[in-house]
This record gives structure tokens, sequence and C-alpha cells, in this order.
């Protein structure tokens, strides 16, 4: 999904929006665990990342400005200790009328979380 970054077409949609269900895919990474259909469900306070429709991943979730921090909290491919949190500056752009969300690292040393969130997220 690296072509998201081509397309001419994005508008900013407001932050506010930020709270829902967003999908992506990944194939070809060369990991089992990775290659796979991802959910990535927002609420106002807390998260749950969903592998193949099984909760991978739950947390809690801080959202400033631009930038919204999680916390891995449970689940079975959480990170613990020194990479529990990362922390990701966001948008959400549209396109041909769906809304995408696209995450950017500022600090995540968990790989798992770094590489499910920083697809293009198609809200769903």
């Amino acid at each position: 999904m690296r072509w998201f970054g081509l397309l001419p077409t994005l508008l900013v949609v407001a932050a506010a929006g930020l709270p829902g269900t967003y999908a992506t895919r990944l194939v070809g990474t060369g990991s089992p665990v990775l290659d796979a259909s991802w959910r990535v469900q927002l609420t106002a306070k807390d998260y749950r990342i969903l592998r193949n429709g099984h909760l991978a991943v739950s947390g809690t979730l801080k959202v400033a400005d631009t930038t919204v921090k999680f916390t891995d909290t449970g689940g079975p491919l959480a990170c613990h200790g020194a990479v529990t949190i990362g922390t990701y500056t966001y948008a959400l752009l549209k396109n041909d009328g769906t809304t995408y969300l696209r995450l950017h690292v500022k600090h995540d040393g968990c790989p798992g979380r770094r590489a499910v969130l920083t697809q293009p997220l198609a809200r769903v």
C-alpha cells in the first residue's frame, strides 16, 4: 500500500473524527504474524487492534492536538516493558469518499505495532 502517499487528491479531515474503526491488510512482510487483515478500533480513551478478526492488542489512548499515544495493556501481541508506549502524529485524509487515518512515528520501539499503524488505515 505504499501508493497512498502518491495520491494527489487528498483532503485533510477534521481531527475530531478520530474515533472509529480502520482497516488494512499486510502482505509480503516476511512475517507470518504480520501478513494478515488488521482492524484498529479507536475510542476517545482506548484502542483494540484485531488480527484476522481476533484481539491482538488492547490499550489506552491519549490524544493531544495531532499527537496520539498508544499504551499496550493486554492481548497476545501486546508490547511490554520499554516498548509499551508508542507515540505518533496523525492526520485524517479523504480520497474518493474514503477516510484514511495516517499515523507517523514520533517514537515507537514496538515493531509489530509500528508495522500495522504506519499503513494507510481506511475507515470502515
